[in-house]
C-alpha cells in the first residue's frame, strides 16, 4: 500500500471521527454492538420523529462529511452504515437501502450488515426481502445473536409476521420462550403456529383456512 493510499484512509477514518461528534455521539439514545458500532434501528425508530432545525443542520453536515469519507475510502463498511443512518434520519429510504446494500457487498459474510438491511427493508414494507435478509443474517459466517438477544429475536419476529414466515416464525417463538418464559403472547404466538402446522401436516387441503386464521390473530 503506498503512502497516498495509506494517507486516503487515515483521513477518511478522520472524517467519520468528526460525524461521530457531530450527529451520531450527539444524541444521547444511540444503542451500540458489543464491538461499538452504532445500530441502524436508531434512525428507523426515530423515523417519524420531526428533526429540529439544529439537528438538521447536523444531518446534512454528517451527510457531506460521510460521503467525502466513502469517496477517500469505498472499501469501509462502517462507513456505509454511518452514511445509511444519516439518510434514513433524513427520510431517504431508497438511498439508504443502496448504501446498506453496498455495506453487505463489502462483507457479505457479515451479519450486522445483513440486520440493518432488513430493518430497511421492513420499514419500507419489503416484508420478503427482509426475512430474507434476517436469515443470511444469523447463518452467515459471522452471525447476529438470535439465540440470547431477546430484542433481535422480537425484530426477527415482527419480521417473520409481517412475511407470513410460519416455518421461522416457530424457530423464532421457540428461542423467545426460553429466554423470557412469562411472556404469554410469545407462547400464545408458539401455541398458534405449532397447531397451525400440525392441522396442515395432517390435512394439507386445510393450509388456505388455516393462512386466514393466522393472519386474523393479533400481531404478537
Amino acid at each position: 500500500m503506498n503512502k497516498v493510499s495509506i494517507y486516503a484512509i487515515v483521513i477518511a477514518f478522520l472524517l467519520m471521527g468528526v460525524v461521530w461528534f457531530i450527529f451520531i455521539k450527539g444524541n444521547s439514545k444511540d444503542k451500540v454492538t458489543p464491538n461499538g458500532e452504532v445500530i441502524i434501528e436508531n434512525q428507523i425508530n426515530k423515523k417519524d420523529d420531526e428533526p429540529s432545525v439544529n439537528n438538521q443542520e447536523k444531518i446534512i453536515k454528517a451527510e457531506q462529511v460521510l460521503t467525502e469519507a466513502i469517496q477517500l475510502s469505498p472499501t469501509n463498511q462502517q462507513g456505509y452504515w454511518n452514511l445509511a443512518e444519516v439518510e434514513l434520519a433524513q427520510g431517504k429510504m431508497s438511498e439508504a437501502i443502496s448504501f446498506l446494500k453496498k455495506a453487505v457487498d463489502l462483507e457479505p459474510q457479515f451479519g450486522y450488515s445483513h440486520w440493518y438491511l432488513a430493518m430497511a427493508y421492513k420499514i419500507v414494507g419489503q416484508n420478503q426481502l427482509a426475512e430474507e435478509e434476517v436469515l443470511k443474517a444469523e447463518t452467515v459466517n459471522s452471525p447476529i445473536d438470535l439465540n440470547t438477544d431477546l430484542n433481535n429475536l422480537k425484530k426477527a419476529i415482527e419480521i417473520g409476521l409481517a412475511a407470513g414466515d410460519d416455518k421461522n416464525l416457530v424457530r423464532f417463538y421457540s428461542k423467545a420462550v426460553i429466554l423470557e418464559p412469562k411472556d404469554t403472547q410469545l407462547w400464545a404466538g408458539l401455541a398458534a403456529r405449532e397447531a397451525a402446522q400440525k392441522v396442515i401436516e395432517i390435512d394439507p387441503q386445510q393450509a388456505s383456512k388455516v393462512q386466514g386464521f393466522l393472519k386474523n390473530l393479533p400481531q404478537q
